[in-house]
């Protein structure tokens, strides 16, 4: 019986090759698309799993509505992770972290000369952090290596990078000295410690841990501001809910009763709040949207799709292949009929069409997963996602390959395999099952089911080609272009700035030179304002934005009202607000109106006068995902960024004066620069990964159903060549044999393209709620996208149904 069905199945193998290699390449192609996006899906559902207690892990991130605005933070108070441990029993341990923007790092060489890095993953952390992460220490004791606090902690990829392979191998890195620069000033840190490399799959990274014990700012009792990540540890099989219920009191206690009557924080019915939430570890990565994540996270919406990518194209795949085996199988029929009137049993032949069935898509998969493995090196520059053979490592991979290679080899070899063993002997010995209505109505739905999913994916890869495009394109309120953005350690550029200033608006092509804590499409801020008008109680909090003179002018904000800073006015009170913080502060006329902003300091309400000396156009400081805020503009010198607008032209010439400029004042701070509209439109790097995701799938969606089509159709017009010849004998012409050959294919995508019209519609609809600012599901959209489909298809069609339009009748009424 083995022996007879591995025979069955080879000689069928190999008298149809063009056959074989067409369902071959369909079913490859499908596989390795999906494969590829599976890899993809894994990659962002590993993200925190590495902690031996990751399901036990959770951050405190702080919601707050307040004035009818979100201000939520995936921060929270210095003091709740020592209030969680006293005040909730089932918070085990609680840890924070805070990461500077930038410091800078200066060790001496073996010839005692110094040497200044810029260092973006510095990490200050409590003494307890490798109780609650359990990073393994290659170096030092991981109880003690953050208690002093003069103590530092590298990684093992930062200490080759500072004192070489061989020092690091040798245990020469351990006790050696490093300087960073806080607040100003450079401060000596010992390295106590040498830490394995983090996982990329962590939602937050570090190159330098340094203890908090030497932030003051760490054990402030402040409650309102949100400045630290929190983690709590929770004893196992905690709920979540309780713990977030004893938060509620947390709350109540803390804040409502200490700054409640100033900051009207239990006024539930005017919709205000401030809740602390707990966010399993490891779904920060996929479902957390708050203000200030230290990455750029992933998005579960764009999961989902990318699944319903790879179902779709599965599906076009069993789908091609069931019609395709099935049609392979007509030109049996005579050949089955005689094996069965010699004896053959009606379970050898089912069994014969699933058992190659299946061996024909075994073989498929694993041509697919050769591919899959060549493309990681190929893809990775385009998806940090798809990158490494990490599918091999997981036991779900072979359950689902093995699921998949038996559903679909069933698949496609039940309908076949049902018929031949049903039908009649004499009726497969005339051939014309395969003519037999049931036949074709199989096949048309199999054709319809195809162009569906196909239209569908076009009209998204139209969409989402479209909202990057706006995203990219819309104006946001200000001039983005020929501004220079240079990353500064703190406190850095408070040091000979004016000098400096000077020396660079000197240049011909420098038009304006600022300072700034922020810039748009950074996405970050410091601590709120509490405004209010003189003799109200209730507050609108509006984020501040802070720059030295000239900042409005370098980003071509629009004044409306009032002035810029000056220094021939006494402007370190006074405030500029956008049109959208003037509109909640109920504000008729507020150019030389005071307004008060609330600070509590020791359980008091400080008031500090603000003067209101202008009003700018709204303008999008952060991304399109959001509505535009209430903001203010303050004169401050405490910056991160370097910011100058230029003339367009000589831009590398510019620089290059710029660099020089800055190596000599400040020659301990590595220069980095940046464009504005470059580091803008990287706030939509995930939608521009999901365009090319879009682009890429679709495109290899639509060659698989028309592989199938093309196979399709040389079937149907093989079927029609009698009819064909007849119809030229009485005198058809070619294009009328040609519409009538084509004519059903237009019906089937035509009710494809009904059928897909509000799939689509509402798969796009979804994604586009991720944004506030969005562009239109245009009816246009979706006429293009089934004309698209027609036009392939007819293409596709058309270059068989010519030939056999085109071919000599007499030939055509030989044929058999």
């Amino acid at each position: 019986m083995k022996r007879y069905l591995l025979s069955f199945v080879r000689r069928h193998f190999f008298k149809n090759k063009i056959s074989t290699a067409i369902n071959l390449s369909s079913l490859v192609l499908a596989f390795t698309s999906c494969l590829l996006i599976y890899s993809y899906i894994l990659n962002e559902f590993k993200y925190d799993t590495s902690f031996a207690k990751h399901d036990q892990l959770y951050r405190v991130a702080s919601k707050v509505r307040m004035g009818g605005v979100d201000f939520s933070s995936s921060m929270a108070a210095p003091p709740l992770a020592k209030t969680l441990v006293r005040e909730i029993p089932e918070v085990q341990k609680a840890t924070r972290l805070w990461q500077w923007p930038i410091l800078s790092v200066k060790k001496e060489n073996e010839n005692g000369e110094s040497i200044s890095y810029n260092e973006q993953l510095v990490t200050e952390a409590d003494s307890n952090f490798f109780d609650v992460f359990d990073f393994k220490l290659l170096q030092g004791d991981i109880q003690t290596c953050l208690k002093n606090p003069n103590a530092i902690v590298v990684t093992e990829e930062t200490a080759i990078k500072y004192f070489g392979a061989e020092a690091y191998s040798k245990g020469e890195v351990m006790g050696q000295n490093l300087q960073l620069k806080i607040f100003g000033r450079y401060r000596p840190y010992q390295i106590m410690g040498i830490c394995e490399n983090p996982p990329k799959q962590l939602h937050f990274g570090f190159s330098l841990l340094f203890s908090s014990n030497a932030d003051p700012d760490s054990n402030t009792d402040h409650w309102l501001n949100n400045t630290y990540y929190t983690y709590a540890l929770l004893a196992p099989s905690t709920g979540a809910s309780a713990v977030e219920e004893k938060l509620g009191t947390i709350v109540k206690k803390h804040i409502n009763q200490g700054y409640g009557k100033q900051f009207a924080l239990s006024d539930e019915t005017a919709g205000d709040y401030w809740k602390f939430i707990l966010q399993p570890i490891t779904s920060i990565h996929l479902t957390s949207n708050f203000e200030r994540e230290l990455k750029a996270n992933g998005s579960i919406r764009n999961i989902k799709i990318s699944g319903g990518i790879a179902l779709m194209i599965l599906l076009i795949a069993i789908l091609n292949y069931m019609n395709l085996f099935m049609v392979g199988n007509f030109r049996r029929a005579k050949e089955i009929a005689v094996r069965k009137i010699s004896g053959m049993k009606k379970s050898t032949v089912f069994w014969g069409f699933i058992s190659e069935s299946v061996l024909f898509v075994s073989i498929a998969m694993l041509l697919a997963l050769c591919i899959t493995f060549l493309s990681f090196g190929f893809l990775e520059p385009i998806s940090t996602g798809i990158r490494d053979l990490a599918i091999l490592q997981e036991p779900l991979t072979y359950l689902l390959i093995s699921i998949l290679i038996l559903l679909s080899g069933v698949a496609g070899g039940i309908y076949p395999a049902l018929k031949m063993v049903e039908v009649k002997n004499i009726t497969l010995l005339k051939s014309a099952f395969g003519e037999s209505k049931g036949g074709n109505t199989f096949r048309q739905v199999l054709v319809i089911s195809q162009f569906v999913i196909a239209i569908t994916l076009i009209v998204s890869s139209i969409v989402v080609s479209r909202q990057l495009n706006f995203l990219v394109n819309k104006n946001p309120g200000f001039d983005k272009e020929h501004v220079v953005v240079c990353d500064a350690p703190v406190f850095a550029l408070r040091q000979n700035f004016e000098n400096f200033k000077t020396r660079l608006l000197n240049h011909p092509d420098i038009t304006a030179v600022s300072t700034a804590n922020t810039v748009p499409g950074d996405g970050d801020f410091n601590f709120p304002l509490y405004l209010k008008k003189e003799g109200e109680t209730a507050h609108q909090v509006v984020i501040p934005y802070e720059g030295s003179y000239d900042f409005i002018a370098t980003l071509g904000l629009k004044i409306l009202e009032g002035r810029d800073f000056a220094k021939n006015y006494e402007d370190q009170n006074s405030i500029i607000l956008n049109e959208t913080a003037v509109r909640a502060l109920g504000l008729k006329d507020p150019v030389g109106t005071f307004i008060y902003n609330s600070e509590v300091r020791a359980n008091k309400e400080e008031l500090t006068r603000l003067k209101i000396v202008g009003v700018v156009k709204d303008i999008h400081f952060e991304s399109y995902h959001k509505q535009i805020r209430p903001f203010a503009i303050q004169l401050r010198n405490f910056h991160n960024y370097l910011i100058l607008r230029t003339k367009p032209g000589n831009l590398s010439k510019t620089l290059a004066f710029v660099e020089e400029s800055w190596n000599e004042t400040y020659p301990d701070a590595p220069f980095q620069s940046t464009f504005l509209d470059k580091k803008f439109e990287m706030q939509y790097q995930k939608e521009a990964g999901m365009k090319l995701f879009f682009l890429l799938f679709t495109g290899m969606a639509i060659f698989i159903a028309l592989i199938g089509l093309f196979a399709l159709s040389v079937f149907i017009t093989n079927q029609r060549t009698k009819e064909i010849g007849i119809r030229k004998v009485n005198g058809a012409r070619v294009m009328e044999v040609l519409a009538l050959l084509n004519k059903d294919f237009i019906k089937w995508v035509s009710v494809a393209f009904v059928v897909s019209c509000p799939i689509a519609w509402y798969a796009m609809d979804y994604w586009l709620g991720n944004f506030a600012y969005k562009t239109s599901l245009s009816w246009w959209i979706f006429a293009l996208a089934g004309m698209l489909a027609l036009g392939i298809a007819l293409l596709t069609v058309s270059f068989q149904s010519w030939k056999a339009a085109s071919r000599n009748p007499v030939e055509a009424l030989r044929y058999e």
